[in-house]
């Protein structure tokens, strides 16, 4: 009575209260306090139970929300009469006077602004005693389910405890049977029944063909799938799970809107029907599950190995949990709980164990399951022995630990580590039937030899990212969070983090986001238009063409982060004093990125280099292909790349042989011998020359007679080629020529000689001659 006084009590404040806040536009301060004085009696008190506590709970984030809702809605008002008095500037202090109608101004804008801050300040100091009476009432509820979990409870041996439970399961039962006697004895029950009577029947026959799922899939085999997705096989293999899987839990539905319809049941019974969906949920997705991998998953030679196991532990798993779940809802609020749950517990931790333990036995190396998840050595590889040894060590502690008591500890824990289990093979197994959908939809965006881009690849981890960030919630209500739990967590999700004077939202960062992919999708789109349709018809060359378009690029990313950032409505004014410290700290500790950033900018600007021009630097010939901000790729004769600093390409010396034309020169060095006549080799040298098709007349090729070797005469053949690129082939040809003519006139081409001059001879020949 207590607890439902305090609680009505509560409501109705809470209704009137608000309800005047919505007329006068303004947060009731004095009723919050009220509630919260309430509130705190009935936390100092721990007294109430657990729903009155949550009921509570409700009732303070509802007040939180509205206190949040009136300083949002104050603000402006405050905001705007300190604009305007940041206008009118500070009042002087030096004595001397301002202006009566100044004056008057600033009077009234101090009093605006007094009266607009008292209540933002009365709904923050109440969103600061909400927030914190919600915190004791979860600190509260989470004590006292850590006690529940931990307090030893009954035996679940003792035959006075299981005698205490019979006679609780019969008496419940007998109190169904009762209660449905004496509504058909009642005869306007009877023909109330009667008169429903052809409904229920008709909605009972469509539960039981709906929870037959070899009908639903012969049904939809008639439908001739293959005729409306074509061949996307994927597509139908993901419809035939989906409808497995969702046929069965709508027939349970129906079936319980059957009975609760045909108003045979009373309340006790009404306890039935509502555990009723969550038994039957829980129990198909076990059933399911274990189809799904059965199916998507071959079984091996051995007929020990098939994963028709796999599909028993699974559904074994989902009867348990709906058990759980259906004697939770009936025996809830019963004065006889502890024991019952003491004793009906035992039977499911064993449950529990036996499958924990098969799943242990068919992950043994060269079982079924444990060869599925070794057939590639990564994480689970190595993690499988670890998670074995931690099963075995529940399956045989868990049992014990019920034995003591600690029945609750036993059961909740062994649930919690096969939900997980359960709950990560979901996500494995909905990860395949929709990936497997992606590749039927785009069988191009697998990755061919060539090495393209795979975009099957990027969207499958994002499904994998998104199937994780849908899991994530589950697996803390699995663990033991509670709903309320995750709403907080939302709630100061959305609520966003402080940056500065400013506070960024996930709305924000969502807006940033699609304005910056708009304006770089935007600026993609130019570029392509330019490098495609636009510059190939001017008179730009090549390396010029993509300076123009790699500036777009630059430019059209910038403009797209500063649109982005103020679509926002952030003002980052505050956070220039940290930008400036940033900066210095990158100057000094990423001078050499910098360095490079700018000399990139200065390369792509002034062009000293280009892409396709031979240059030479530090040793390294090579031609340019990609100039960027940082560095500068410079593919080689012999088809390696070297990434080279734009740093080094400014300040060090660098050779560049097509800057402002192809013209280059091709020096051929020879010798002959000293009883050639040096005007015919030269006459033979210049014909050469003159004769081969990629060297220019004008100006003419000429040689020069070097000088006198120590073995021969040197002379060089210097020509004027009309593209350098062509000089090793060039030189080739002409060394080739050179070889042929002096051969034909008889000229040597010597090769070095040296006399060798020995002295002491006769003491070597006497020491050589002694020995």
């Amino acid at each position: 009575m207590i607890k439902r006084f305090v609680i009505a009590l509560l409501l109705c404040v809470f209704n009137a209260s608000i309800g005047a806040a919505q007329s006068l536009d303004a947060f009731d301060a004095v009723s919050f306090n009220i509630v919260a004085d309430r509130s705190q009696e009935v936390l100092d008190n721990e007294v109430a139970s657990d729903d009155a506590l949550l009921d509570m709970r409700a009732i303070l984030v509802e007040w939180r929300e509205a206190a949040t809702a009136s300083e949002d809605r104050r603000s402006a008002r405050v905001d705007t009469a300190l604009s305007q008095l940041n206008a009118l500037g500070p009042a002087p202090a030096d004595g001397s006077t301002e202006s009566l109608a100044t004056a008057a101004q600033r009077e009234n804008l101090e009093a605006r602004l007094n009266e607009a801050q008292t209540p933002v300040l009365e709904a923050q100091s109440a969103f600061e005693r909400a927030n914190g009476l919600i915190g004791e009432i979860d600190a509260l509820l989470r004590s006292r389910q850590t006690d529940r979990i931990v307090t030893i409870g009954p035996n679940p041996l003792s035959p006075q405890n299981w005698i205490a439970a019979g006679t609780a399961l019969v008496g419940y039962f007998a109190d169904v049977s009762d209660e449905i006697q004496d509504t058909i004895a009642r005869p306007a029950s009877r023909q109330l029944i009667l008169e429903r009577l052809p409904v229920t029947i008709f909605y009972l026959l469509v539960a039981v063909l709906l929870m037959w799922p070899r009908r639903a899939l012969a049904l939809w085999d008639r439908m001739h799938p293959k005729s409306l997705f074509g061949k996307a096989i994927g597509l139908q293999s993901l419809f035939r799970s989906f409808l497995v899987l969702v046929s069965p839990i709508i027939g349970i539905f129906v079936l319980v809107f059957a009975l609760e319809g045909s108003s045979v049941f009373g309340l006790n019974g009404q306890k039935i029907l509502q555990g009723i969906p969550a038994f039957g949920v829980f129990v198909v997705i076990g059933v399911w599950l274990g189809w799904v991998v059965k199916r998507e998953t071959p079984p091996l030679n051995d007929e020990d190995l098939d994963p028709t196991r796999f599909q028993w532990l699974t559904g074994a798993l989902g009867i348990g949990v709906g058990l759980a779940s259906l004697l939770s809802e009936i025996f809830g609020d019963r004065e006889v709980n502890l024991v019952v749950n003491a004793v009906l517990r035992f039977p499911l931790t064993l449950l529990f164990a036996a499958v924990l333990a098969g799943i242990w036995f068919l992950t043994k190396p060269g079982r079924w399951l444990g060869q599925a998840l070794t057939t590639r050595d990564g994480p689970f590889a190595r993690a499988l022995p670890i998670a074995r040894a931690a099963m075995l060590g529940l399956v045989i502690l868990m049992p014990m630990i019920a034995v003591i008591g600690y029945g609750i500890l036993a059961t909740n824990l062994l649930l919690a580590v096969l939900s997980t289990l359960a709950l990560l093979t979901i996500c494995y197994v909905t990860f395949i039937l929709i990936s497997r959908v992606s590749r039927r939809l785009d069988p191009k965006a697998e990755l061919n030899e060539g090495g393209a881009r795979n975009t099957g690849v990027l969207l499958r981890f994002g499904l994998g990212l998104i199937i994780a960030c849908l899991a994530a919630p589950v697996l803390a209500l699995i663990w033991g969070a509670r709903t309320t739990d995750l709403q907080e967590i939302w709630g100061q999700f959305q609520s966003g983090f402080a940056l500065g004077d400013a506070q960024v939202t996930p709305s924000d960062i969502f807006t940033l986001l699609i304005v910056f992919a708009v304006g770089f999708t935007i600026t993609r789109v130019v570029q392509s238009t330019l490098r495609k349709t636009v510059l190939p018809n001017t008179s730009l060359d090549n390396g010029a063409q993509y300076a123009v378009v790699a500036g777009t690029g630059y430019v059209g990313i910038f403009i797209a982060s500063v649109v982005a950032i103020s679509a926002t409505g952030l003002d980052l004014s505050s956070l220039a004093i940290i930008f400036g410290a940033l900066s210095v700290g990158i100057g000094f500790g990423l001078q050499n990125i910098v360095s490079n950033f700018i000399s990139g900018i200065i390369l792509l600007v002034e062009r000293p280099i280009k892409e396709g021009d031979w240059i030479e630097v530090g040793g390294q010939h090579g031609t340019v292909k990609n100039i960027s901000v940082r560095s500068t790729e410079v593919e080689t004769f012999d088809r390696s790349v070297v990434i080279i600093p734009n740093s080094d390409l400014m300040t060090g010396t660098l050779t560049n042989y097509t800057h402002r034309s192809l013209i280059g020169r091709v020096i051929v060095p020879v010798g002959v011998s000293y009883d050639v006549d040096p005007r015919e080799v030269e006459r033979i040298l210049l014909d050469i020359a003159e004769n081969h098709p990629r060297v220019l007349l004008n100006p003419a090729p000429y040689v020069v007679f070097q000088g006198f070797g120590d073995s021969s005469m040197d002379f060089e053949v210097r020509a004027i080629l009309r593209d350098v690129n062509w000089v090793l082939t060039v030189r080739s040809d002409i060394n080739f020529e050179i070889a042929k003519r002096f051969k034909e006139a008889g000229i040597e081409i010597p090769f070095a000689q040296s006399d060798i001059t020995i002295r002491n001879l006769d003491e070597l020949k006497e020491t050589f001659s002694s020995s």
